[in-house]
């Protein structure tokens, strides 16, 4: 029984977000690094006939233990995770011998499920999902958003200036700048992210002094770099080895204009 946990919470961990926009099978390449888990797995278990194809789909069979004339069973699953939820920032927890008291989900975001019946029970969430259920129910802000989306990835909104927010964006735009964000972080390195013409990520460079837009900004002394976010949507931030700190964002192109 532990072997089976401990495979579910691994298996749960790696990230296997379909993409409903593409007609490749699979639909995203992130599915083979389930793919591949699973194929060792088995050959670990000892089943035979184990496969793997250009389509992503995994055939294996478990051998008979008797002598008896009896029909074959097969089972079916999938490997992707459905679209409509987040599958990145999985973090299994296991909470035996519940005692109905409150379960704290997400301490900094305050994320509390409350039981009052008594149960062993399996817990398997998502910081991201969370979030993404808070932002569509308008229970969170941008911020606290963008913070938990992209945790420990690339992109840092912890020192986000929020006076240079997204006060003036409408909803469509707001989607504009996320569709960004995530194309910067699927990025296989920097290298790409430089020649990304759609993002057109570059160093901001004012034509005078007068027209820095972080001269008074405890950040003045950073190199600051801007991308694009779609049409005249620019985000503006600074690089420290593999991260980078989002800081502003600009609505109408009037600072770039000048830089």
């Amino acid at each position: 029984m532990n072997n089976l946990v401990e495979r579910f919470l691994k298996y749960v961990k790696i990230d296997t977000d379909s993409d409903p926009s593409n007609k490749a099978c699979p639909s995203s390449d992130i599915q083979w690094n389930l793919a591949k888990v699973i194929i060792e797995d088995l050959k670990e278990l000892g089943l035979e006939e184990i496969s793997l194809d250009e389509n992503g789909y995994i055939m294996a069979a478990l051998p008979a233990n008797c002598d008896l004339d009896i029909p074959t069973i097969g089972f079916i699953a999938h490997m992707d995770t459905a679209p409509t939820y987040n599958g990145r920032g999985v973090n299994p927890r296991i909470i035996e011998n519940y005692n109905g008291e409150d379960i704290i989900l997400n301490k900094e975001l305050e994320i509390i499920k409350n039981k009052e019946e008594c149960l062993s029970v399996i817990s398997v969430y998502s910081y991201d999902y969370l979030e993404e259920y808070l932002w569509k129910n308008k229970e969170t802000d941008i911020y606290d958003y963008l913070k938990a989306r992209y945790i420990d990835r690339r992109l840092d909104f912890s020192k986000f200036e929020k006076e240079y927010g997204f006060l003036d964006f409408s909803q469509s735009e707001i989607e504009d700048c996320i569709e960004a964000f995530d194309r910067f972080e699927e990025a296989e390195g920097w290298d790409e992210i430089v020649r990304d013409r759609t993002l057109n990520f570059k160093r901001y460079s004012p034509a005078s002094n007068k027209d820095d837009w972080f001269r008074k900004s405890e950040f003045k002394d950073k190199k600051i770099y801007k991308f694009r976010c779609k049409n005249t949507k620019r985000c503006f931030g600074y690089r420290e080895g593999e991260k980078f700190y989002v800081l502003r964002m600009e609505r109408d192109h009037k600072i770039s204009d000048n830089g």
